[in-house]
């Protein structure tokens, strides 16, 4: 996967899953690229670094979710998978699950 600028998303693409990656100051971060509101790209999104934490913003209607815990900062309850990430002299991987979560 090509590297992302710091602070901008990457769409990647496994299978079912779409995933929004993110590089930051903290490391790299991934999660759902699917936005439940109303299905913007997250991937598309812009990066806000708050004392809560660093929260991806929908591009589609300004919904903000946690980069670690996926948690919604704009509605409660409401939040998006996040995924582990690894990084050694290889490369960066995203660890998927065997399924996506609607399966």
């Amino acid at each position: 996967m090509p590297e992302p600028a710091a602070g901008a998303g990457r769409l990647l693409e496994c299978g079912e899953f779409r995933i929004a990656v993110f590089r930051t100051a903290d490391g790299w971060h991934a999660l759902d690229d699917t936005c439940p509101h109303r299905t913007g790209p997250l991937s598309e999104g812009t990066l806000d670094v708050t004392a809560r934490g660093t929260l991806v913003t929908c591009p589609f209607h300004g919904w903000q979710f946690d980069l670690v815990t996926g948690a919604c900062a704009t509605v409660r309850g409401k939040r998006v998978r996040t995924y582990p990430v690894r990084e050694d002299a290889t490369g960066v991987y995203v660890v998927l699950p065997d399924e996506p979560d609607d399966a």
